[in-house]
């Protein structure tokens, strides 16, 4: 018996043999097929057997090789290569070719983390290799750059120029060179390096969106127009090469060239594209007239054989004139018994928009469900299902849908901004400025995405790279005014004044209110940093005595005369303006607010009564009323001015976030808590994220209740607060965390919390708590002991009831181990 199961088992090793050297020869024999086919130039049946022959043997390394270069050099697509790389790379770490292709490919597409590591890999194997190098340079210029080093920045490129001239077809030498070229402004070099680069790979975007930006610093506006069109004619159904373009014009204030592209385009169009007739309905709204819109769908819809696409805009015209009713109305009328598509979508999504405009939040949920069970993918209704996921503090299932949205559109701007929102609820920074940095990106360098990154950079000190976010979109809109402003402020942080004044002297020349008012702040400033504060006032009062210069610019000279104490001379500023304009109400208010810090606080009171009066509806009125009444020491007044200013103005939100104030300070906290839930849930439905409201009733409901609902309600809404540096809503966060029992993780927090709130009790109470849980009772015991001391004899609240229970527990607790240890002994 043990001869046959011996046999057996001879006869089956030597089959599994068999059936490998089978494998292996069938693997080279579909290899080398594949190599007589790409001698042929069949590169897709050369790919079938190359596929099979790595099927057969996944090692086969020539296979893998041959594969990712078909991919990358003759089906263009540099992602699916790079993963037959990266398996060649896994499978045999010291493949030099395998490491420098995924170098290039990491290079082209962007990824710095994954170039750094096979670039490193690529440079410990063969550092002598020509191609390694070139990725040498490249990883020695990055660092330079990264660490701010302009000597050793251009001493690399030097070096790189040179093998450049060697061997003129690098694309990573000369990438070197032209952002180098670009960086210290010698603009004609870069534009010849571009020139060539854009005729030799004319498919590669950078290198077109590198020319535009030099063009454009040149103010070559000519070419700068060729180029686009070019770009356009090369890509026709490109929307964001058209919207470059049209972005051009409008900036320039051509009208007229706009519209004619709009209108060729439109004309050209087949019969059954009304997409592009909208784009030329928008602009004739945005730029000519609505009479001239509404025309141009009059005679577009006879002629269009799907008329909705026209109907809808025609109801977001008479949405916006103010024709609600009729709008929502004509839409729910061309919808009736609609066949389900893809324009029927968007139909009910401007349904939905517009419900949510009126306030029927329960009609446009409704809608957007429809749309979704009809198509679970349609984008819009993702994007706006979202918003309210993250309104309603469920960021993780928001991101979900997104995903769902990018998927379909890498480039979905609201959608990139959206998962920017959602991580930034979840408290994923990282992941936040991600988004927002794809955003920008996907935007084609748009004001709004770029200025909301560059301030999310600036806020972090990070002023390289927000410049070059603000650069780039100062190439697309040179006039833009937030772009402006947001260089201006990042100008002045830097101490680069020479390039603030640059700012400053760009504002002066644009033709709004909005413009002048930056340039007067902005220059103050720098005034002010330059030559001091005396010369900036004198700066601000020149600039507000002159004959026509406006209120806002009076009101800056009086805020800074008061920032600075000169009490007396801010209020005597202030009467002058009052004599010369005592019907303004914006100048009474003015006057209200500069006497309201003198010692004349009856003038004040009486002036703010007054206005109120007159403006009863005007709740910030009030406020300032009720906060002057309170610093006064008038407390029963200001409780009764707020009480007839909430039954004057039921439900404002500003009365109501003071009533919050004042219950919390009263001890009232279930009334507090019921306020700021209310508040936090209007400011989300409103699409607005009030970190203030946020933190506020994240607080309350840590630090009052105790059952595990409101816990988890707490941390739901403060997990955004993970990268804050505010010490109050360090505090709040890291509450919660010790709540939630990671004490060691709060300790930071808290820590921060307590050093920047020193004198305040309930702060360093939170602090003491999180180090005895985290088993430090010595210094827990110098907390609880600071504790007492900030509030004082007579303070009765729970907090510091329990930091003596807490002493003594900790002192009994010291005295019994020593008592305990003495007896040892």
């Amino acid at each position: 018996m043990r001869r046959i199961v011996t046999l057996l088992l001879t006869l089956c090793l030597l089959t599994f043999l068999a059936a490998c050297d089978t494998a292996e020869e069938r693997a080279e024999e579909h290899y080398q097929n594949a190599l007589a086919l790409i001698e042929e130039g069949d590169y897709d049946r050369a790919f079938i057997e190359l596929r099979n022959a790595v099927q057969l043997v996944a090692g086969h390394q020539e296979a893998r090789h041959e594969m990712a270069r078909i991919l990358l050099e003759h089906r263009k697509d540099p992602q699916r290569a790079y993963s037959q790389y990266l398996r060649i790379a896994e499978q045999y770490p010291d493949d030099l070719l395998a490491r420098v292709q995924l170098s290039n490919i990491a290079f082209s597409v962007g990824n710095w983390e994954e170039l750094d590591r096979h670039g490193r890999r690529a440079v410990e194997l063969a550092p002598d290799d020509p191609d390694v190098i070139n990725i040498q340079l490249l990883l020695d210029y990055r660092d330079a750059i990264q660490s701010e080093n302009a000597s050793d920045r251009r001493a690399v490129a030097a070096r790189a120029e040179t093998r450049y001239n060697e061997e003129p077809g690098a694309d990573i030498l000369v990438e070197i060179v032209v952002d180098n070229a670009l960086r210290e402004n010698e603009m004609t070099k870069a534009l010849g390096l571009l020139n060539e680069l854009t005729e030799a790979s004319p498919e590669t975007e950078r290198y077109w969106n590198q020319r535009l930006a030099v063009l454009l610093t040149l103010g070559d506006d000519a070419a700068v127009e060729e180029q686009l069109l070019r770009l356009i004619e090369m890509a026709p159904d490109d929307d964001q090469r058209v919207a470059n373009l049209l972005q051009f014009y409008l900036s320039r204030g051509e009208l007229d060239k706009t519209e004619e592209f709009l209108r060729i385009r439109a004309d050209e169009a087949d019969a059954n594209d009304i997409t592009r007739r909208i784009d030329l309905i928008q602009f004739l709204r945005a730029n000519r007239s609505v009479d001239a819109a509404r025309a141009e769908i009059a005679s577009a819809i006879p002629d269009a054989e799907d008329p909705l696409p026209l109907i809808i805009f025609r109801s977001i015209l008479d949405f916006a004139d103010g024709s609600t009713d009729q709008a929502i109305l004509d839409l729910e009328t061309a919808l009736n018994d609609a066949e389900p598509s893809e324009t029927v979508d968007q139909a009910k999504m401007a349904l939905a928009e517009m419900l949510t405009a009126v306030g029927n939040d329960v009609g446009a949920r409704a809608v957007v469900e429809e749309v979704l069970a009809n198509n679970d993918r349609q984008p819009s209704a993702l994007r706006m299902k979202a918003r309210w996921q993250i309104d309603e503090d469920d960021p993780d299932a928001a991101i979900a849908g997104l995903r769902l949205v990018l998927d379909q559109n890498a480039n979905d701007t609201a959608a990139l901004t959206l998962m920017a929102e959602a991580y930034s609820r979840k408290g994923s920074t990282d992941l936040m400025q991600d988004f927002l940095s794809l955003a920008v990106d996907a935007s084609g360098n748009a004001p709004d995405e770029s200025v909301r990154y560059a301030q999310l950079l600036i806020s972090e000190d990070r002023f390289l790279p927000a410049e070059d976010i603000l650069l780039a979109a100062l190439r697309v809109s040179p006039n833009n005014v937030p772009v402006l402003v947001t260089a201006g402020e990042l100008y002045l942080r830097m101490e680069d004044h020479g390039r603030a004044q640059q700012v400053i002297d760009t504002l002066r020349r644009i033709d709004s209110a909005d413009a002048q008012q930056a340039v007067v702040q902005i220059e103050a400033e720098l005034v002010n940093r330059q030559s001091g504060t005396d010369e900036a006032l004198q700066y601000l009062e020149d600039i507000a005595r002159q004959t026509n210069s406006d209120t806002a610019s009076k009101v800056l000279l009086l805020r800074a005369l008061l920032s600075t104490g000169d009490i007396d001379g801010a209020v005597e500023f202030a009467e002058e303006l009052f004599a010369e304009q005592p019907d303004d109400p914006a100048v009474r208010l003015v006057l209200a607010a500069t006497v309201a810090s003198s010692a004349d606080t009856d003038r004040a009171i009486e002036l703010y009564q007054g206005l109120i009066d007159e403006f009863p509806n005007q709740s910030s009125l009030r406020i300032q009323l009720i906060s002057l009444q309170r610093r006064i020491g008038e407390f029963d007044t200001a409780e009764a001015t707020l009480a007839q200013a909430l039954e004057d103005i039921p439900g404002d939100p500003n009365l109501l976030w003071v009533r919050a104030s004042f219950d919390e300070a009263s001890g009232d906290i279930d009334s507090a808590i019921a306020i700021y839930d209310d508040l936090y849930e209007r400011f989300n439905n409103a699409g607005a994220d009030s970190v203030i409201v946020a933190n506020n009733l994240a607080s309350l409901l840590a630090t009052y209740r105790d059952d595990d609902e409101s816990l988890e309600r707490a941390w739901t809404i403060a997990r955004r607060f993970r990268e804050t540096e505010i010490p109050a809503i360090q505090d709040t966060y890291g509450w919660i965390l010790h709540r939630r029992g990671e004490s060691e993780e709060a300790l930071p927090y808290l820590e921060a919390a307590a050093t920047a709130m020193a004198e305040d009790a309930i702060v360093q109470f939170h602090y003491a708590e999180a180090l005895l849980a985290a088993n430090q009772p010595e210094a827990a015991l110098a907390k609880y002991r600071d504790v007492l001391d900030i509030a004082g004899i007579g303070d009765s609240r729970v907090q510091i009831v329990q930091a003596q229970e807490r002493i003594i527990e900790i002192e009994t607790a010291a005295a019994s181990e020593e008592g305990a240890t003495e007896a040892t002994e």
